[in-house]
């Protein structure tokens, strides 16, 4: 049971700010608290009445400062402090011979207390709201060996984050709640308010924090009057609304996430927008044999011991949106396997704007030892079919448009003003899908040894080569042509390339090599280094330690405050910026987001103080763990990229310590909270 107290004025219970009642019924206090601070000698008509309840306990926060924990219905003091204001991260208990007299103007405003986890592993947490829209939660555990026996627990800070600052149309309050998730009972907190969030815990996980789907919730309460067990009553923006929690949810890790079992292995994801299907390329494995010119096999087995050697082929399955199960598909001949799958504007007469989104896929095919690969591309089309008897959902098939032979394999494909560009081996074609059924090229140009992906914005091409690093391009109609504006002349094995648009619309390239490390150029014909913008100057170097598989561009527009004059306002909207996800091979997501310069400096001048006044781990330098080694510059290109892990780091120091690191560069608490809000804010 969880509520909150009125403040009253009495000899026994002094005045708080806020409070939260807490009913043990499983026991985890009295395992945590000696047996002779919580034996009261009280016995009340519920104990006589139901002796497997719990015990009570009040939580208190009183307006002097103090933190209390309360026995109940004795409320005797088992556990004290006046620390937890500063939020510390560890609170203990402390003996105080008197209460002190005067008020103190806390930054607390909610705290509850709560079971968090699955099952029976469930651990206690206390979790509170800053005016400052800070989120803390404290794990309760019992005192360690060397504390005094009046010391009965301590509390341990697990989790930190600064939220959004919103505006208070919704009263924010801490919600603990306790639903069925297919076969496990959830206990959580739900926070209510401007940005709602969830605080979950897996038994194998620490806590979690994941954004609700609204953006205001005015109340919140599990729902048990209908067939579901996972029923929540919520009233938001939208008016009063009953949701259920999604069984097959899998929580635990920084994002939630949904395990869909396919029974093979998938290499690449495509969303097609105009049916809002899903498309996936899975490898199966197959017998390989080589065949001649005119279909005869070159080699068989000698006996019966002897077999066909085995081999990776791929094919091209279309899932239901609705079940996740394949309702079409398209097997790839035995010895050709899919390098690239994207969905790529074209155009088209079928289609009244002129240009309709097709499935590009770029293969392999291999041939044995003795002879060189090839590549062919494929277009197809996601189109609509009859509908079943008796069935009212739609039904959409695959359909092989054009197939396009290459003498090379086809390792990068993207569109371009309603154009396909595609790599064969070290060139790179421009070309044109006429009538819908094949490609009819337009210009083409040499690049390096491999190229590994393409990136297009209006009619700039970005290459990036697995020898060659980076290469500027850009395409010209009349006549056709391919014009290189700017490369990289380093030896770099570059896996991808992408436009980066930061503050004021600047334009930068962003690379990622197989070493995970990140570098961003620029195109500066101006800059005498440049050789009047031949060379791409590199202007950052970031190891992220991890090679990435795929980026993805996503627009971001500025935030706006509602102090602005609206002619900025509409400049401010009208300059364009990106933010680039990377997904790594070891399963990791990041996000590369724009920063303004007033808000890098600041961070720049924290970022420098955490690096010389936090403990690391195993007293390990964070800016050496980032740096590059690159023996073509005198010093290492280490500004430009601040590192979030350890910006967040921020978050967790007591207030005290926050408060000494940003007077110590020059500015407010306040502002720097402000500031990773800002960053924070792109998830």
């Amino acid at each position: 049971m969880e509520g909150k107290l009125i403040p009253v004025e009495s000899d026994m219970l002094p005045a708080s700010n806020c409070a939260s009642i807490f009913t043990d019924v499983s026991g985890v206090m009295r395992s945590v608290i000696h047996v002779g601070m919580m034996d009261d000698g009280t016995e009340t008509l519920e104990d006589i009445l139901d002796a497997d309840r719990g015990k009570s306990w009040v939580y208190l926060l009183l307006k002097s400062g103090e933190f209390q924990i309360r026995s109940l219905p004795a409320l005797d003091i088992v556990f004290s402090s006046r620390a937890l204001e500063g939020l510390p991260p560890i609170v203990v208990h402390e003996v105080h011979t008197a209460t002190e007299v005067g008020h103190v103007q806390g930054d607390i405003e909610q705290i509850c207390v709560a079971p968090i986890g699955e099952g029976s592993s469930l651990k206690y947490y206390l979790t509170l709201l800053t005016k400052q829209r800070v989120f803390v939660a404290y794990e309760i555990l019992p005192a360690s060996a060397s504390s005094t026996p009046a010391s009965p627990i301590r509390l341990v800070k697990v989790l930190t984050r600064i939220l959004h600052q919103g505006h208070p149309q919704a009263a924010q309050e801490l919600k603990p709640f306790e639903l069925s998730a297919g076969d496990s009972q959830l206990h959580g907190v739900f926070c209510t308010g401007e940005e709602p969030f969830w605080v979950l815990a897996r038994n194998w996980s620490p806590l979690r924090l994941y954004p609700a789907m609204n953006s205001a919730v005015h109340a919140f309460s599990p729902c048990s009057m209908f067939t579901g067990k996972g029923d929540i009553l919520v009233h938001s923006e939208e008016g009063p609304a009953l949701i259920q929690w999604i069984e097959d949810l899998q929580i635990g890790l920084d994002l939630p996430y949904r395990n869909i079992l396919l029974g093979r292995q998938c290499t690449s994801v495509v969303f097609d927008r105009a049916t809002l299907h899903v498309l996936a390329v899975t490898n199966r494995t197959a017998k390989f044999t080589i065949y001649d010119e005119e279909g005869n096999r070159l080699w068989s087995p000698d006996g019966p011991a002897v077999s066909d050697p085995t081999i990776e082929c791929s094919s091209l399955e279309l899932l239901s949106p609705d079940t996740w199960t394949p309702i079409d598909g398209y097997e790839f001949a035995r010895n050709e396997f899919v390098n690239v799958a994207e969905s790529v504007s074209l155009e088209t007469l079928s289609a009244e704007q002129g240009v309709k989104d097709f499935i590009v896929v770029g293969t392999t095919i291999f041939r044995g030892e003795d002879l060189a690969v090839k590549g062919a591309t494929y277009i197809f089309e996601v189109v609509e079919v009859v509908k079943e008897p008796g069935s009212l959902k739609r039904r959409n098939k695959l359909k092989l448009l054009c197939r396009d032979e290459a003498k090379g394999p086809v390792t990068a494909v993207c569109g371009m003003n309603g154009y396909l560009v595609s790599s064969m081996g070290q060139k790179i074609y421009i070309r044109a899908f006429e009538l819908d059924e094949r490609l009819i090229g337009l210009a083409f140009l040499d690049v390096g040894l491999s190229v590994t992906s393409l990136a297009t914005v209006k009619n700039l091409l970005l290459i990036s080569d697995a020898v060659k690093s980076v290469w500027f391009v850009c395409f010209q109609e009349d006549p056709f042509k391919l014009v290189i504006l700017g490369k990289d002349p380093s030896t770099i094995c570059t896996t991808n390339a992408n436009f980066f648009f930061g503050e004021g619309g600047d334009l930068s390239f962003v690379t990622s090599d197989d070493r995970g490390v990140i570098r961003i150029y620029q195109y500066n014909p101006m800059d005498p280094d440049s050789n009047a913008g031949q060379r791409l100057l590199c202007r950052t170097e970031f190891d992220a330690q991890e090679e990435h598989k795929t980026v993805l561009t996503v627009a971001r527009r500025p935030a706006v405050t509602g102090g602005e004059a609206e002619e900025e306002v509409e400049v401010q909207l009208s300059q364009p910026q990106s933010v680039l996800v990377f997904g790594a091979l070891d399963g990791a997501i990041s996000i590369l987001s724009p920063v303004d310069t007033p808000t890098f400096k600041r961070l720049s001048l924290l970022q420098g103080h955490l690096i010389r006044n936090v403990q690391h781990v195993a007293g390990l330098n964070p800016k050496s763990f980032r740096t590059v080694r690159n023996d073509t510059v005198s010093r290492p290109l280490t500004k430009g990229v601040l590192d979030g892990n350890l910006l967040s780091a921020f978050g967790d120091l007591p207030v005290v310590r926050q408060l000494e690191a940003t007077k110590t560069i020059g500015t407010e608490r306040d502002v720097v909270l402000d500031d990773l809000r800002s960053l924070w804010r792109s998830w």
